[in-house]
């Protein structure tokens, strides 16, 4: 009996063993589902560790939840890397984790206890495509070279030192932030390779900065000022805004801000100054402020230098440059604009034809308030000409000998008279416009404006007169150019002999425009409309690669032995594009960094090591990168500086990057 107790005692004690290994042990399952009572979204580094307990992964859920299902011991995934993305507790107490290879491809659901919890990766949380020219530079602070993405992001991995970049240009291809305020740009060497990411901070850009945005105000009744804006650049210490004088650009430093106002800074030449013949600005703030308009200080820049020729321009100029630790970057576009200038009402222009081979311009226009003094100009092709007709509300070509005569023009005399001694205005304008700009050669319409200016002499008001021809006394429905105001002189730069940047003259250019880029003027000769077009390269986009067809290179057949099979080849292969040029090629080669038509050979090769009894195929294809490129059409009002876009044109290159092979076993 005794024994029998004693069976039955050990008997009921194994039970609670049992039962209490199964509940020791929740892999084996619980008799009701278990329940989340929290969860949150993480982001950290783990690593899977051994524990005394085993732990098993499951997927699509934590252990004992519905769809939960094991994948395998976690000791299974003991020595690599991962990434937690989410925390879960359940109604036992049981913090479950979920995480992905550092690849992003999720692995499951094990317990916190097998997991040894590292620092938090960073989040991207904004990102853009770049496409500029850059150097590492030297930097306080060391900043290194990450593999896969910024530091401590995902698969991120250490390359190298910064210092091991110096003194070599690269191109960025994109900029992200991350969760902490930092900034990181990839960038690819002149091949198009990968590099890495690297702060912001340890970058230098040798981009030319973008033009700066100018708006213009009034002042006073014959002052006024401009204000700018432009796009920041890393690491710029400080920038400089460069003005045109005339002759040249001046340059201010502002300091390491995006924004300025000439307002209170003088920086204008005085009245005084003008009077003595001087143009140059005050750097210094003992000038004035920027007056309505420039055209004396052009006059006076143009006495001086004679071969820059601005004495017809209402614009001011502005340029902006940055400033780095090591040097200046290159400077931007100029972006003009003209001061708020009143209007003249009532303007009107006739134009009777005398005889057969002459007529009459006649103007009459209301009076301005504070005008002194009004200016007609008449254009001769390229330049306007301005005739002074004091305080009178009108005037008249008759009489004026302002026009060359056919004997004239037919020695080649292409400007206009300004003492009397020319003709009546021809009937055909064409073979002085042609003499000036052949551009011109058909055209037979006068184009003329009216200006109001002050007892100082500068412009106060200002009306562009519509187009008119001698035969008829009603103009064409377009309006004269914005620019025909300019006298063509292109806004090149050039070094004169002390260093400074200088606007040259080049007579062969009708346009201000940006070199390079073809220019399209809306109906009518060039140069005499309101708003010029031409195209530009907006951006490139990299939308992934493109492959030809695989190729057999070389083939082994089943051998006893082991060894090596080896090929090489060498191709020649030409970048090529689809889509029409709107810009010029070489310009679009310039804008996105390689030549698009360009042919490159490349050699390459490949080895395999060969089993016995193996046969093996090596196979080898062209690989290219592609890019998408839109091409805008710039549209310029020349009279305000504003700008805008039209329509838009793609092209679609192909650049050949590598050879790729791969090798088949059978």
């Amino acid at each position: 009996m005794t024994n029998k107790r004693n069976l039955l005692k050990k008997g009921f004690i194994m039970f609670l063993v049992v039962l209490m290994a199964l509940v020791a042990i929740p892999q084996k399952g619980e008799a009701a589902y278990s329940t989340i009572t929290s969860s949150k979204n993480v982001n950290y580094s783990m690593d899977i560790v051994k524990s005394d307990i085993k732990y098993n992964v499951f997927k699509n859920a934590p252990y004992n939840l519905p769809n939960s299902t094991l994948v395998s011991d976690s000791v299974n995934f003991i020595g690599s890397k991962y990434q937690a993305v989410k925390e879960v507790v359940t109604d036992n107490s049981r913090t479950w984790v979920n995480f992905k290879d550092l690849k992003g491809t999720e692995i499951g659901w094990v317990d916190k206890n097998a997991v040894k919890q590292g620092a938090n990766f960073r989040t991207v949380t904004a990102s853009k495509v770049v496409n500029y020219s850059m150097e590492i530079v030297p930097t306080e602070i060391t900043y290194n070279v990450y593999s896969n993405g910024p530091h401590n992001t995902p698969n991120s991995a250490l390359v190298n030192n910064s210092s091991a970049y110096f003194k070599q240009t690269f191109r960025a291809v994109k900029e992200v932030e991350t969760d902490s305020e930092r900034t990181w740009v990839n960038f690819v060497d002149s091949t198009g390779k990968d590099m890495g990411w690297i702060d912001l901070n340890a970058v230098q850009s040798n981009e030319k900065m973008t033009k700066p945005v100018v708006t213009s105000h009034k002042l006073t009744s014959n002052t006024g000022y401009l204000n700018l804006k432009w796009e920041p650049r890393a690491n710029a210490v400080a920038y400089k805004v460069g003005f045109f004088n005339g002759y040249n650009y001046q340059y201010v430093n502002v300091g390491n801000v995006t924004s300025w106002s000439t307002q209170g800074k003088k920086i204008w030449a005085t009245n005084e100054d003008l009077a003595v013949g001087k143009y140059q600005l005050h750097v210094d703030g003992a000038g004035s402020e920027l007056p309505i308009d420039p055209l004396r200080t052009y006059v006076s820049a143009n006495k001086a230098n004679p071969s820059v020729n601005y004495t017809d321009r209402l614009y001011y100029y502005a340029r902006v440059v940055a400033v780095y630790a090591n040097g200046e970057s290159p400077v931007s576009d100029a972006n003009t604009a003209t001061m708020p200038l009143s209007s003249i009402d009532n303007v009107s222009t006739i134009s009777p034809a005398i005889d057969e081979t002459s007529g009459v311009l006649s103007i009459e226009w209301d009076a301005v308030s504070q005008a002194a003094g009004y200016k007609v100009w008449i254009f001769d092709g390229k330049t306007f000409h301005p005739y002074d007709v004091k305080n009178n509300l009108g005037w008249s070509s008759q009489g004026k000998g302002i026009w060359p005569s056919a004997d004239d023009t037919n020695q080649g005399r292409k400007e206009l008279y300004d003492n009397g001694l020319g003709s009546e205005l021809a009937i055909n304008p064409a073979p002085v416009y042609h003499l000036n700009n052949p551009d011109f050669a058909t055209t037979t319409d006068y184009y003329t404006r009216v200006t109001a200016y002050d007892v100082n002499g500068d412009t106060i008001a200002l009306h562009q007169n519509q187009s008119i021809s001698m035969e008829s006394n009603l103009s064409e429905e377009d309006v004269i150019d914005d620019d025909a105001f300019g006298s063509g002189v292109d806004q090149g730069v050039v070094e004169n002999e002390i260093g400074e940047k200088t606007e040259y003259y080049d007579p062969e250019i009708v346009a201000d425009t940006p070199e390079g880029e073809e220019i399209e003027f809306d109906e009518g000769p060039p140069m005499l409309r309101a708003v010029v077009s031409y195209w530009v390269v907006a951006s490139k986009t990299n939308t992934g690669k493109s492959y030809g067809p695989w190729r057999i290179g070389v083939a082994s057949k089943k051998s006893n032995a082991t060894g090596t099979l080896s090929y090489s080849e060498s191709l020649t292969s030409s970048n090529s594009f689809t889509g029409t040029l709107k810009v010029p090629k070489t310009k679009v080669d310039a804008s996105v960094g390689f030549n698009i038509t360009k042919s490159v050979t490349k050699t390459a090769g490949m080895s395999v090591n060969v089993k016995k009894n193996k046969s093996y195929t090596i196979y080898h294809r062209r690989v290219y990168t592609t890019y998408k490129v839109p091409q805008k059409l710039k549209k310029v009002d020349s009279w305000t500086g504003q700008t805008y876009y039209g329509s838009t044109s793609y092209l679609y290159l192909k650049k050949f990057s590598h050879i790729e092979f791969k090798s088949v076993e059978k």
